[in-house]
């Protein structure tokens, strides 16, 4: 899930969390290896693509609602966001965007399942995520769509952070709120994928709903405890006799919560370290490519190949972040990134979601975000 800026400030709030991990190592990476690659070697063509669907809603206002008595209404205002931004019409847009690429692998973050439980059941002694009655399902529109297209693509699933919490309606009448965040890895039809390997991130956010206010925690306050979570997923795929492992990841938000961020970045390198086949790594990873904000992206970086700055030297490519309803795209730092690793050559790059004359039916940008299509070679 996405937080908007507000939220940093939790950091400072001495909220529990899973202790980084040092990769002291990072200071002695051995580099971008893909610098090594000739310039043609036997090869399988490849299209990848990184595509953040934005959950719909702003989430500071309910994580910093000030009151267990005012989780229900601060819910009902994230609800009434999440329908305002129109999911099925954005899935719908995103999925003409995967048709126009035409892409063998995909990656998706912020793939999101609401569901309702009416009358809802949740109690402060056992806040269990069990509502099932479905109101959007993001994955399913997008492979719909993508049927309805002709286009069919096999779905790999890292389920994250799963939420319920009850929820105002009209009428005085309440509902539980079931909130369940994925990232998904999508495969073409008639291409081999094997081996799923999806990992929930060690280091994590845990906040005590209810307990917090704008301005810090409430003293005296007993709160619902509630993980956070993010991850990182890989699957071995085969491409026209080429074999390759790709990852889809999401990273925590930076600022004042770098640490987590950072923490997260590092199991990532330790995992990429551990790969020797060629790999290609995709995601929203909450760090600016030009270095303005945590050290993620560097980290990163000196482990792998960057796509868009492979082929674009120079160029910004801002994929972060618009508000939905604005006349035109206004990105302000590129962490949408395609990184490649050991026989990867990226040959284009180029930003997707950002053209105005590409909005929904209502005006709106599929997501805050922008997402990537990479034209990539593969070793043989």
């Amino acid at each position: 899930m996405s937080y908007p800026r507000a939220v940093m400030n939790l950091n400072l709030l001495s909220l529990p969390a899973v202790p980084v991990v040092t990769v002291a190592l990072l200071l002695a990476a051995c580099g971008d290896d893909s610098a090594d690659i000739p310039a043609t070697f036997d090869g399988a063509k490849l299209t990848v693509m990184t595509r953040n669907l934005y959950l719909g809603g702003d989430l500071a206002p309910v994580i910093t609602v000030g009151g267990i008595d005012k989780i229900p209404e601060a819910v009902a205002a994230l609800w009434k966001s999440v329908l305002a931004s129109d999911p099925r019409g954005r899935m719908k847009a995103v999925a003409a965007e995967i048709a126009d690429a035409n892409p063998d692998v995909v990656g998706l973050q912020e793939v999101e399942i609401y569901a309702k439980q009416e009358p809802g059941d949740f109690t402060l002694a056992k806040p269990e995520p069990n509502a099932t009655a479905i109101e959007f399902d993001f994955l399913k529109d997008i492979l719909d769509e993508l049927v309805a297209r002709g286009l069919r693509y096999q779905a790999f699933e890292n389920r994250l952070s799963d939420v319920e919490m009850p929820c105002d309606a009209e009428g005085g009448q309440r509902f539980d709120l079931r909130v369940t965040d994925r990232d998904v890895i999508l495969v073409r039809e008639g291409l081999v994928a094997t081996n799923h390997r999806p990992k929930i991130f060690d280091n994590y956010l845990t906040v005590p709903l209810g307990a917090l206010g704008p301005t810090g925690p409430i003293p005296g306050a007993t709160g619902i405890p509630v993980k956070l979570q993010r991850g990182f997923g890989t699957v071995e795929v085969t491409v026209d006799g080429a074999r390759f492992v790709f990852g889809n990841s999401h990273l925590e938000v930076g600022g004042l919560l770098a640490s987590f961020q950072e923490g997260q970045a590092n199991e990532v390198v330790k995992l990429v370290d551990g790969i020797r086949d060629n790999l290609v790594l995709v995601g929203d990873f909450n760090s600016a490519a030009n270095g303005k904000s945590t050290r993620s992206y560097g980290w990163l970086a000196a482990k792998m190949g960057d796509a868009w700055a492979k082929v674009n030297p120079g160029q910004v490519g801002q994929t972060c972040c618009t508000d939905l309803s604005a006349p035109a795209f206004k990105g302000t730092e590129r962490i949408d990134i395609v990184f490649m690793k050991n026989g990867v050559r990226a040959e284009s790059a180029l930003v997707v979601g950002a053209d105005p004359d590409k909005r929904t039916v209502g005006s709106l940008f599929p997501s805050d975000h922008a997402g990537v299509v990479a034209k990539l070679v593969v070793k043989r």
